[in-house]
């Protein structure tokens, strides 16, 4: 599969969940894995994983370092299963250093061990109350500006959306439903506008701004009618 059919391409899982409170995490790693090999179109875990994460050239994944941005506002946080499965498949699957992962919010990370106590993380991953992320500079290479210039953002290379729970009331309320959904892309404005027009609207039926919604595809060079499947989203 190419970098573009993957920029235009979202998949999503449904996953089994007992109690409102609880998550089963055995069910929740496999659903991630089946997600995985879907949008890599891939036989097994370790190959889709190893097909979706590109290792930094002149690097080792040892010598990586690997950001996680995760939400940290109000009471709607990424839920431990999810987010333990996707450091232990950084550091068992591709080999990354647990000391070189940083889980962060850029702007709202303040107290995170606090408010976002993750559980069954790999023994040194770093839950960072304040880090650089989105407001560090990072050097760029030739040709790019001859190599003299700063880019704001790294490159991002999976976007996963947790929705086991959801906020009608958006990202600052509290959890409100339990749909158990998960889905997963690896450009955000393509996953963005897929969750919001076909999850949160016609699933959930909670209206999004539509005019700030279209601006997730056309800021980025994308109309609707570039969307495969007429941008419909992936259900496995």
């Amino acid at each position: 599969m190419t970098t573009t059919n993957y920029d235009i391409r979202i998949f999503t899982r449904v996953v089994v969940i007992y109690t409102s409170k609880l998550v089963v995490n055995d069910v929740v790693r496999e659903n991630i894995d089946k997600l995985a090999c879907s949008l890599a179109e891939a036989g097994n875990p370790t190959e889709a994983w190893r097909s979706i994460f590109i290792k930094p050239p002149h690097k080792s994944w040892s010598d990586t370092v690997v950001a996680i941005k995760t939400n940290n506002i109000a009471q709607q946080h990424t839920r431990s299963a999810v987010m333990s499965k996707m450091c232990h498949t950084l550091t068992h699957t591709l080999g990354v250093n647990p000391f070189n992962i940083h889980i962060y919010d850029a702007c709202h990370g303040r107290n995170m061990h606090k408010k976002t106590a993750f559980e069954g993380l790999p023994k040194g991953c770093r839950v960072e109350n304040k880090w650089g992320g989105s407001s560090t500079l990072t050097s760029i290479p030739k040709p790019w500006k001859n190599g003299t210039e700063k880019i704001l953002f790294p490159r991002q290379q999976l976007c996963l959306i947790d929705a086991l729970w959801a906020s009608k009331g958006g990202p600052g309320g509290n959890p409100t439903h339990q749909p158990s959904f998960l889905a997963m892309g690896v450009l955000s404005p393509i996953v963005d506008y897929q969750v919001a027009t076909k999850f949160r609207s016609e699933k959930m039926g909670w209206q999004p701004n539509m005019r700030m919604t279209h601006r997730m595809l056309t800021d980025f060079g994308y109309y609707e009618r570039d969307l495969p499947y007429k941008g419909k989203i992936i259900e496995l």
